[in-house]
This record gives structure tokens, sequence and C-alpha cells, in this order.
């Protein structure tokens, strides 16, 4: 039995920080999304995913039946970034999940896949997330090309406002744009090659096959979804295929965004459904390793997200070519980040509920206490506890410190105590604001953060930072 693969919700997450070509000292008003010095691919990922679920009304998250991960930047070369996500988002224990990655066509993968499991009735949801931190050598005039975002969406069997229809499938080998096993830098072969006989071929043909379906053109699409690596590739695609440009979202993010890899098809299809109307037809086309398109058709028009990518973007803080080289380690050191051993598996694996999920516990008595414990620090009991989800409450800091030792690109690093809104009070890092921006008092959200990179490998804790008012 088939059943149409429904979008339920959706959300996107621009990280604060933009790199512009004045900060390189280059001619020119491109900017791009850069990642903090405590974000990769799956905090992004991570975030994205709390914008569409919140941007849902907080829908019961025991309903999701599987996550997938979608990334060129996987964290661990082996280790599932999904699992570390649906514990982090708070997931059932027995979700499906598995990572799909090294191809920019990774995001539209991941949802065509979620949609197919979906439509087979298999499951009844999926959360497709992605996001990516790609990285350019430094001083390649390529540099500013490459953003850092995240992107989520929710497919089930039912409710929802679009339907995803059956997508176009090509793939195609050839080396144009790749990462090597242990490598840091994407290298890329002649420009021209790239874009010839990779990019314009391939969503050409994508895009050909959809016109075929459609009767002959794409003329009666609303909006289009055109994953592009530059602002002039998309424009002479657009162009070819008779595509009007005014209708293709984010024309000018590559500009201003740049390409944000496996998540940027999946980022403009989150700001076309920002603004579509019930009725509305978008195309969906992306490229990587071979290219797809899909039709997505609105039947109710999709409710307003829980924060808006125009919201985002205008909160964004250009930082300077010494902040983006120390966040990016791309600094000679004296001593190599990362040597130590790290921190004990058994330990994570115990503190895991506490560190992904920022759970702690509530005692019969209406205490609350993090982490947790077997005795209550106010009645005595022992063993009378229910586990509290603290990450998708506010908090209010009740004291801070200054730390201007601890490595970050600009210090001083503001180390909170932050009252949970209803709960404890926890120990925590301020992120993604200037120390003058935390005082006493000041209303804040959690944020899932990479804490430091010991022992040669991401670890994950939570993070606070000032509630800056629900994005317009």
């Amino acid at each position: 039995m088939t059943m149409d693969a429904r979008i339920i919700a959706y959300g996107a997450y621009l990280p604060i920080h933009r790199l512009t070509a004045a900060s390189l000292g280059r001619k020119g008003s491109t900017a791009r999304t850069l990642a903090g010095p405590d974000e990769d691919s799956l905090t992004l990922a991570v975030a994205a995913a709390r914008n569409a679920l919140a941007g849902a009304g907080n829908m019961d998250r025991s309903e999701i039946d599987a996550l997938i991960f979608a990334t060129t930047s996987a964290p661990y070369g082996e280790k599932q970034g999904a699992a570390i996500a649906a514990k982090t988002l708070g997931l059932r224990d027995d979700v499906m999940t598995f990572d799909i990655t090294a191809s920019t066509r990774s995001g539209t993968q991941a949802l065509h896949a979620a949609g197919a499991l979906v439509a087979s009735g298999r499951i009844a949801s999926c959360l497709v997330i992605a996001g990516d931190v790609r990285q350019m050598t430094p001083g390649d005039a390529a540099e500013l090309e490459f953003g850092d975002a995240g992107a989520a969406l929710l497919l089930g069997n039912r409710g929802g406002f679009g339907r995803i229809g059956v997508p176009v499938q090509l793939s195609n080998e050839m080396l144009d744009v790749w990462r090597g096993a242990g490598e840091r830098f994407v290298h890329g072969w002649e420009n021209r090659f790239i874009l010839d006989h990779g990019y314009k071929d391939q969503i050409g043909r994508a895009l050909d096959a959809m016109a075929k379906a459609e009767g002959g053109n794409l003329q009666r699409i609303d909006r289009i979804a055109l994953y592009a690596p530059d602002s002039r590739s998309l424009r002479e695609i657009a162009a070819a295929h008779h595509l009007p440009l005014e209708r293709v979202i984010g024309r000018d993010w590559p500009g201003r965004i740049g390409c944000t890899g496996a998540s940027f098809a999946l980022l403009q299809l989150c700001a076309g459904l920002e603004e579509a109307q019930a009725g509305e037809r978008l195309l969906l086309a992306n490229y990587g390793d071979g290219a797809d398109a899909a039709m997505i058709e609105l039947d109710v028009a999709p409710p307003p997200p829980a924060r808006s990518l125009a919201g985002q973007e205008a909160l964004g803080r250009v930082v300077s070519h010494a902040w983006y080289l120390s966040a990016r380690q791309l600094l000679a050191t004296e001593f190599e980040p990362g040597g130590e051993p790290g921190n004990s598996a058994t330990a994570h694996y115990r503190e895991r509920d506490a560190n992904l999920s920022l759970e702690g516990q509530v005692c019969q008595c209406g205490t609350h206490q993090f982490p947790k414990g077997r005795i209550c620090v106010r009645c005595g009991c022992a063993d009378h506890f229910q586990p509290v989800r603290y990450a998708d409450r506010h908090g209010s800091v009740i004291t801070y410190s200054r730390d201007a030792f601890f490595p970050n690109p600009s210090p001083p690093t503001v180390i909170t105590v932050t009252e949970v809104a209803g709960g404890p009070r926890l120990y925590l890092q301020a992120t993604d604001a200037d120390a003058d921006e935390i005082g006493i008092g000041t209303e804040v959200e959690f944020t899932f953060r990479r804490i430091h990179q010991v022992g040669r490998r991401p670890n994950y804790f939570w993070k606070v930072t000032p509630v800056r008012g629900k994005l317009p």
C-alpha cells in the first residue's frame, strides 16, 4: 500500500557570524555565513531541527519514526551523526537512524529516501536534517563561495501542508569537487570543466526530465529551489531552461550566504515555504555526483516558521580575518590541538542523557536537580524522581564570570550560572554574544554546541545564548 509523503514541518538555521570580502581585504560586497568555533555540521543540523519542531508546535517527538542526517562534513569518520542527533532531540530509543554523506546532493537524497520510506508505509514519519561546514584552502579565490547552514524537514503520511512528488534521479561520476579521506580542504578541478560537464550538464538533464513530465515546460511553477555553486551559474542555468529568475528562491544567496553544501537546496526550500500559499507548486533541484529534481504541491498554506531566515540573516555579525583563522584553527600553534586521550567512553555513555539531551530530574516533592542523583537535595528521599528535559526551555542568568584565558577567537569567554525556567541552576558557557550582552537577569535559551575536540573527536554539550525574540 502506497501513500503520499507530506511535509509536516520545516526549519532552518544560519549561524550568527559572517565573513565578508572586506574581512579578507578584498573588493566587493560578497558575504557568507560562518559557523562559530563551537559549531559543526551536526550542531547546525540539530539547531535547524529544533526550529522545525518548534514551528510544529513542539509536536510529540515520540511520533517520529526515523531520522536521517545529511552532510559532506560529518564530525566523525566512523560514528553515526544521526544517532547523536536523535538523542539530542529527545527521540525514541527505537527510532531508525542513518547518515547520507559525501555529496552536496546528500540533502535531497535524504529527503527523497525519507519520502520513499513514508510513502511505502514502512514508517509514518521521518525527520530529515542537513548541515555542512566545508572548508576551502585559506586565501583561495573561492573561499567566500562556501557558506555554513542547517535545514530540516519533517515528513509524514498524514496531515501537513504539501506533497512531495516522485523525483528524477541522475548519477554521474566525475572528479569535479572532492575531499579525500583524512583531508581537511575541499579540492576542485578547472572551473569551466566543472560547470560545463558537471553542474550545467547534470542539473540541465534533470530539469529537462521534469519539463517533459510537466508537458514540455516548467512555466507552471510558482517557486524554484535551484542549487548553484555561484550566482552566475544560477542565472545561466535559469536562462538556459527558461526559468523565471524572479521565481528562483534565494537567487542572490551565493553572494550573501554562500553555497551551503548539502543543506543548500533544502535551505532554499525552507525559504520558499516561508512565503508560499495554498495551491502553489515548488520545484526542487539539486546537484552533486549527478542531479535530482522533484515537484512539491501545496494544498494548504505552510505555517509560519519558528525563526525566519530573513530574521536570522538580519542578526549576522561580521568577523575579522583573524577571528576566522582562529575559529577554524587555521593558524599554526605551538602544540597540536586535540592530542590528549580525551574523555572516558564509559563516562560518555553513562552521562549521555545529561550531556546530549540536557536531561535532569524532578523529585516527587517538586525539586529539580541537574545532574541526576539518587538522593533529593531538599526532602532527602531516595529514588523518587522523574526525568525532565530542559533544552527547550528558557533560562535567566543568575551570575557570571569572564574568562580571558579560555580559548576563544574574541575573548573573554563568559561563564554563567543560569536558572532554568521552573528548573535547576546550570553552569554553562555563553556563545554567539559579546561579553557585555550577558549580565545578571539576561534571558537566555539553550543551544547545542561542540565543547572541545579533545581526543581528536568532537565532544558536545549545551551553551546559552541571549533570547533575541521570535524572529519575524
